[in-house]
């Protein structure tokens, strides 16, 4: 049985095929996007007919997003899975002004596992890893009711070069918050950084209980296989885990920017 845990490779890889050229969804999805004033579009890839039903008679837009379909379940596969191994796996097309070409986007993924566990990845269209924080919430409501939820303010193509980017990823055993570019490894150095940065005792025991919560999924007997968590326990672990993202977010001010990456 594959262990779970590739599921982030499969998302990391669907958003960065859905970005470049070859999936050839550019630039038909923004153009249809921009002819009904939308900035974002929600595609789902389990869907038996992936090309949202506003947009079915462009025929090379709803060609590719069928194509894009097939390069997921041909992804999935590779990594062990189907798509019955899954709840949901949702893509969000994102079309910020600062992008000029109809052909640039951001693509965030979302993966839910039958068990419950989430899988994001993010990249612009230069292939390059961005946060998937103003998304989550608005793809993971889309995966669950077909509607969009509230979508937050929209990233630019990187972030700043002298924030200090920190990645929330929980590891089993401990470690929870890491380096996620230069000038954070510069700052802290590598390996886990939760007691290098400057977080309240409070902040620091929220952290402590959430990484301890974390570990209670561990199928301690086989660990690649799924752990005994509930779907519900999953929801409940990250909703708690978004917000004390916000919360550590607000805690470190605006030389810092706090990624959440489900693991």
């Amino acid at each position: 049985m594959a262990s779970s845990k590739r599921l982030s490779s499969v998302s990391h890889s669907i958003a960065h095929h859905a970005v470049s050229g070859l999936s050839y969804v550019h630039p038909h999805l923004r153009q249809a996007a921009k002819a009904r004033t939308e900035e974002t579009v929600f595609i789902n890839l389990l869907a038996d007919e992936p090309c949202p039903q506003r947009f079915s008679e462009i025929v090379p837009l709803k060609a590719a997003l069928n194509s894009l379909k097939l390069r997921f379940l041909e992804i999935l596969k590779s990594e062990g899975f189907s798509n019955t191994d899954l709840k949901a796996a949702v893509l969000m097309f994102e079309f910020p002004e600062s992008y000029a070409a109809d052909y640039c986007s951001n693509c965030h993924s979302l993966l839910i596992h039958d068990a419950g566990k989430q899988y994001v990845h993010a990249v612009n269209y230069m292939g390059e890893s961005i946060s998937s924080n103003n998304a989550l919430k608005a793809l993971t409501s889309f995966a669950r009711t077909g509607e969009a939820g509230p979508l937050a303010q929209s990233l630019e193509a990187t972030p700043m070069s002298g924030t200090l980017h920190i990645r929330l990823m929980f590891e089993w055993g401990g470690g929870s918050l890491w380096c996620g570019n230069e000038a954070a490894l510069k700052e802290f150095d590598v390996g886990p950084v939760d007691d290098k940065l400057p977080l309240s005792n409070a902040m620091l025991e929220r952290l402590n209980a959430l990484s301890q919560w974390h570990d209670t999924a561990l199928n301690c007997e086989y660990p690649p296989d799924p752990g005994p968590w509930s779907p519900d326990e999953y929801e409940k672990f990250e909703a708690e885990a978004l917000a004390f993202l916000s919360d550590i977010q607000a805690e470190l001010g605006p030389d810092f920017e706090v990624v959440y990456e489900p693991n």
